[in-house]
């Protein structure tokens, strides 16, 4: 080291050799001085900032550099990181600045993929790699890696090389090297940077003439860097650098940092970024339960005949209704496990469906969310698709948009949705343009041909209502024929059942997918069939549109099953489209450890620099591992300025439970516009950035590829004394009059002034309300006077604090009497808006906001909710069971049996038609208070024909039941399938004798032959099918899934028959050509057939069998593509060995052959003699 020159420091004074005296001299400037050199940066000029420091056993260097296209494939030691976006170190030890490299340089690289690189000079001016791993290095990167279509931050690097790597001892104070840094960009474009600004070429790199000097002091304070050509190194005297790339607070000494300016533009982040969303259609309008006052509607067709072209897996049935909050939860807690964000129902705001499903199940819906948060079940957030032909319907013609009145009615219908759907359940999309800070609903547009004219200027109508009324902002997606106006952002055409679809002319790239469709159950249509195969189209939907790296994908539909284009279980397909939607999104999303979405935030507009206010998150883990709580994960947040870090926060909101992916938490947090020391900022605007971190490590998860919430906020004084934010309402949507109940109100003081226990209190005032829809109401709002109601604040509520009131809400009038009930035809709802009151005067009087919740009061609310049945799945027919039901009352009355409160069973078959309804009422024995969980026993007798059934336990209460009321909760019913077996019927086993491949798959055509002639049966829509219980039954009724009918055509339902397998191939008919069929030993009244004649009706002669003889029964059997009499079952269209014919229906018919008891015992069958018959069943009655 004797080349080198050296810098020794005494006690009290340097000492210097004469030839570095002038060295001398910056030396001293460093110990008087601090200063931090940071180039007078333009917010568009990227840079890399640069840290070192050192001790006897390691040099250290961090970088965090600007990079808004971070790429990068080198992930190995000893690669190639100088092809990637990459931090470069060099060092000469012997300080010679020899033209190119020598023996005594080396070299490190680190790539923001992980990859690094060490390599050594020689005398002759060539370097070459060294393998070792006694470097320590980490890479971290704050966006996503090799994605152009996002906007990163950057990444920073951290590495320590050891000095024997090297080839030297630790140096002392005062020793000087040779050193620079380089930054290498690839992403936008190829260049680099360099610290020394003498290297301004490729070739310059390696050349140490024209390297930087890196001067190493001891741990002496105040010195600084003040020039990129010779910058500053202190040793450390305490904690050395932890290397895991991330630069912590006061892990490196800023007073020596250095900044290497960057030639690429840093466009300013955005204050969010788009996170990929699965979103789906919610078609709510099912009501199959014909008891309830809600109308009956969109199930069955008015002559009986089933509207849909799929079924539900639980069958359409009374429970398959949106005025069941339980049908609600299930499809939403599905569509939530399939990986779905953001439910969009489908909604049509005109007064005909007002009056029908669009409020009242808007209600159930929410009152079904609500359920679900307070179970802890994930469930997807709500947009809303805006069904335009509500607009025709309104004004009986097509309306043109840009009307005055047309607009009114137009922002009507979007108010009134979202009057309904509480901000907690909203969609909150995070923009980056002006409506920054301010989430945005999402509103998605059907077609604009229901309109005689638009133009954008509803847009603007409807944003400057919405922000007044609703104080948020909206994400417009609709139909592309609205990209003509450039007036959304994004748009996506629904109908991608009948192909993907990809648009990217808005700011969000919408790819839209289905898994298939046939609308062959709706009247009129002749759209072409777009078959499943298998899963095998959806798959293809799914593969064509990710290449195109969507922001959003809209999934059509969820349960659309008159288009038979459902994503959601069915009797067809199972739970298969849920399984495949599920491993889509993750291909979606990508092979991501760590991914964090906030899905709801609550952040204060303004946050006073003296004070600490509480924000709301509901976070999800939508990556592929567990937060364990065991390692600990915590939310935190960081201050920045004009995209540059302000203060660093040592807030960590712990999550004390394993959040599982695809779960949701929700996470209050504490914020204080502080520095990490207690400083409070300065007044101004800033941006904070929420993000997960590891506590493990330390480690913030953007430095794992997850991104941060960034809310701008502004530090100052708040503009009002009493100002409330309404954070959240738990109480129910739908309510009995006169009754009372506990809403509990969660609120946040946003205002400057203390709320006093004692004088501040949480009300309530109850208005009618109705909005403007042409032809249905006008907009107005009518004060229901109450009586007054304070519930006490259970404490002092400092600014900025959060608290849990609850408030006893009674449903009379000033003077006791029972509020007048609300029914689905009026044009305008009961809103219960909270409010706090001091004395005599409201917070809302002085302009702070009330919180609005639409509710509906009914004269009943029965309150049942059944949890359990220990009823067993396998049943005696006949036997009379008693079982226990666990049981909670939620109603506002006390149960007593003697006041005629009791439960019962009804009987359904298993298309969902009712078997038996008023069946036996068993009185509760012992009462059941208000609010309380109990277990009551039941007489349940089985039906006596044998088969699959579904049984659906009720309360009765006074000759009511409580499943026909107004009022639903989840579990008001419990809904099981059973299997009947023991009864009166005898199913024949055919398969010895079927020759017939009468169906055949979507997936292979050709595989079924039921005429001769290459037609078939689609199997997806024949039975056997899927159902609420394994193993699925091959047992089916007569008239499955067909006409509802009245009398003993729907009595026919009784007679059950056993279907063949329908795989591809499978011999499932037989072509009759008299085959004999032995019949077990029986005292059997009729004999039930299933056939259809290959073309026209066939003549068919069914020997039977006694002991004494033999009796001929005679029956004309239809053609299976007519319309004959007692179809057992229809299939909507046929295949042929090329593919789907539509238009064609293909049929099954039940036959009665009387048996002749004269005539002894029934010993067999023999099948007619004609071979364009054919039978699929037959199964037999005893007396």
């Amino acid at each position: 080291m004797n080349e080198s020159r050296k810098l020794a420091s005494g006690k009290n004074s340097f000492h210097l050799p004469s030839e570095v005296s002038a060295l001398g001299k910056l030396i001293l400037v460093f110990t008087l001085i601090a200063i931090i050199i940071t180039p007078s940066a333009v917010l568009a000029q990227a840079r890399a900032v640069g840290y070192s420091t050192w001790d006897d056993n390691y040099f250290y260097a961090a970088f965090k550099v600007d990079d808004p296209n971070v790429v990068g494939t080198n992930t190995k030691l000893a690669s190639n990181p100088w092809e990637d976006d990459c931090v470069e170190i060099f060092i000469e030890t012997d300080n010679a600045h020899h033209k190119g490299r020598s023996a005594h340089t080396i070299h490190m690289a680190v790539s923001a993929a992980g990859g690094s690189a060490f390599t050594v000079g020689s005398e002759d001016g060539t370097w070459t790699k060294k393998p070792i791993v006694s470097f320590k290095y980490q890479a971290s990167i704050e966006g996503t890696i090799n994605n152009p279509d996002d906007l990163d931050a950057g990444y920073t690097v951290e590495l320590a090389i050891p000095w024997f790597e090297m080839g030297i001892k630790p140096p002392t104070p005062g020793t000087i090297m040779s050193f620079n840094a380089v930054i290498r960009m690839h992403g936008d474009k190829t260049a680099f940077a360099s610290l020394s600004p003498n290297v301004q070429s490729e070739s310059d790199i390696h050349d140490a003439s024209k390297w930087s000097d890196i001067v190493f002091t001891g741990p002496v304070f105040g010195a600084a860097t003040l020039s990129r050509e010779r910058i500053v190194s202190a040793k450390y005297v305490a904690r050395t650098p932890l290397i895991d790339g991330q630069i912590a607070p006061s892990e490196w000494n800023k007073n020596t940092s250095f900044t290497i300016p960057l030639p690429i533009e840093m466009p300013k982040l955005p204050k969010h970024q788009l996170q990929k969303t699965v979103a789906t259609y919610y078609f709510y309008w099912y009501q199959g339960d014909p008891r309830k006052s809600a109308p009956f509607a969109h199930v069955r067709e008015a002559d009986g005949e089933s509207a849909l072209t799929d079924h539900p897996i639980k069958s359409p049935g009374m429970w398959f209704s949106y005025d069941r909050v339980e049908w609600h939860k299930e499809e939403l807690s599905d569509m939530k496990k399939a990986g779905i964000d953001v439910v969009l129902p489908v909604y049509w705001g005109d007064g005909v469906n007002s009056a029908g499903f669009a409020r009242k199940g808007l209600d159930c819906m929410v009152e079904a969310l609500r359920e679900l948060k307070r179970e802890g079940r994930p469930y997807p957030m709500v947009g809303m698709f805006f069904d335009t032909t509500a607009m025709f319907s309104a004004y009986g013609s097509k309306p043109d948009l840009r009307d005055e009145d047309v607009k009114r009615t137009f922002y009507g219908m979007i108010k009134e949705f979202f009057q309904r759907v509480p901000e907690e359940f909203r969609a909150q999309v995070e923009m980056g343009d002006e409506r920054a800070g301010r989430p945005c609903v999402v509103i998605d547009l059907y077609t604009p041909s229901w309109f005689s004219g638009f133009d954008e200027s509803f847009v603007k109508y409807v944003n400057e209502s919405f922000a007044k009324d609703f104080n948020a902002n909206i994400l417009w997606f609709g139909d592309e024929a609205y990209a003509q106006f450039k007036c959304l952002d994004g748009y996506a055409s629904y109908g991608a059942g009948l192909g993907a679809k990809f648009n990217d002319t808005g700011i969000v790239k919408i790819a839209t997918v289905g898994a298939g469709y046939d609308d062959s159950a709706v009247p009129g249509r002749n759209t072409p069939i777009r078959s499943r195969q298998g899963t095998n189209t959806y798959k293809s939907d799914w593969a064509s549109m990710l290449p195109n790296n969507p922001h959003w994908v809209i999934v059509d539909g969820w349960n659309e099953f008159h288009e038979g284009s459902e994503l959601c279980a069915s009797r067809q397909y199972g739970r298969a489209f849920i399984e495949e939607t599920k491993m889509q999104v993750l291909r979606f999303r990508g092979p991501k450890e760590y991914d964090t979405r906030f899905i709801r935030r609550n952040v204060p507009d303004v946050i006073p620099a003296d004070r600490i206010c509480q924000a709301e998150f509901v976070i999800g883990n939508v990556g592929n591992r567990v937060w364990l709580a065991s390692e600990g994960y915590a939310l935190t947040y960081r201050w920045y300025q004009d995209g540059r870090l302000i203060a660093d926060s040592a807030v960590r909101m712990r999550i004390d439970k394993d959040v599982q992916p695809g779960q949701m938490v929700d996470v209050t947090l504490g914020i204080a516009p502080a520095t990490p020391s207690g400083k409070p900022l300065p007044d101004g605007s800033y941006e904070l950035r929420f993000e997960m971190i590891r506590l493990a490590d330390n480690k913030p998860l953007s430095a794992l590829g997850d991104r941060w919430l960034s809310v701008p906020v502004r530090v100052g004084a708040v503009d009002a004394a009493k100002k409330a934010a309404w954070l959240e309402v738990d109480g129910p949507v739908m309510v009995r009059t006169g009754a009372a109940y506990t809403y509990k109100v969660r609120v946040r003081n946003d205002g400057s002034a203390v709320w006093k226990a004692g004088s501040t209190a949480l009300s309530y005032r109850l208005f009618k309300e109705s909005n403007y829809i042409h032809g249905w109401s006008d907009e107005r709002s009518e004060e229901i006077e109450v009586a007054l109601v304070k519930a006490q604040l259970p404490k002092d509520v400092r600014p900025g604090e959060v608290v849990d009131i609850p408030v006893n809400v009674v449903l009379k009038d000033k003077n006791g009497k029972a509020i007048a009930t609300w029914k689905q035809s009026d044009a305008w709802s009961y809103h219960l808006k909270f409010d706090l009151i001091e004395g005599t005067k409201w917070f809302s009087d002085a302009g702070s906001p009330v919180c609005d919740r639409v509710i509906d009061i009914f004269e009943n609310d029965f309150g049942a909710r059944i949890v359990a049945a220990d009823l067993p799945v396998n049943l005696d027919a006949g036997r009379t069971y008693d079982v226990k039901l666990v049981v909670r009352n939620t109603s506002p009355d006390n149960w007593d049996g003697k006041k005629g409160y009791g439960f019962g069973c009804h009987w359904y078959y298993l298309d969902g038609t009712e078997a038996a309804w008023n069946t036996e009422i068993t009185p509760i024995k012992t009462p059941i208070a208000a609010g309380q969980p109990s277990v009551v026993s039941v007489k349940v007798s089985a039906p006596k024909y044998d088969g699959r059934y579904i049984a659906v336990f009720d309360l009765n209460v006074r000759g009511v039941w409580a499943s026909t009321g107004d009022i639903t909760r989840g579990s008001d019913i419990f809904v099981q399938e059973v299997n009947v077996t023991g009864g009166k019927l005898t199913f024949l086993d055919l398969t010895k004798v079927f020759d017939i491949a009468s169906s055949s798959p979507d997936t292979d055509y050709a595989s079924g032959d039921f005429d001769g002639a290459g037609h078939s049966f689609p199997a997806e829509m024949m039975p056997p099918h899927f159902g609420m219980m394994e193993p699925y039954s091959d047992v089916y009724p007569s008239g499955y899934l067909g006409r509802a009918a009245a009398g003993e055509q729907q009595a026919m339902k009784r007679i059950s028959f056993r279907y063949g397998s329908k795989s591809a191939g499978e011999k499932n008919a037989v072509k009759c050509v008299g085959q004999e069929l032995t019949v077990p030993a029986g005292e059997y009244v009729n004999v039930h057939v299933l056939a259809a004649a290959v073309d026209t009706e066939q003549e068919a002669v069914f020997t039977l069998q006694f002991a004494s003889g033999q009796r001929e029964s005679k029956i004309t059997v239809s053609g299976w593509n007519a319309q004959g009499e007692n179809t057992a079952f229809t299939a909507l269209h046929r295949h042929s060995a090329a593919g789907d014919e539509r238009g064609i229906k293909c049929r099954i018919y039940h036959y009665v052959l009387p048996v002749d008891k004269s005539a002894g015992r029934l010993t067999g069958i023999r099948l007619p003699n004609n071979d364009k018959v054919r039978v699929f069943a037959v199964t037999l009655e005893a007396a």
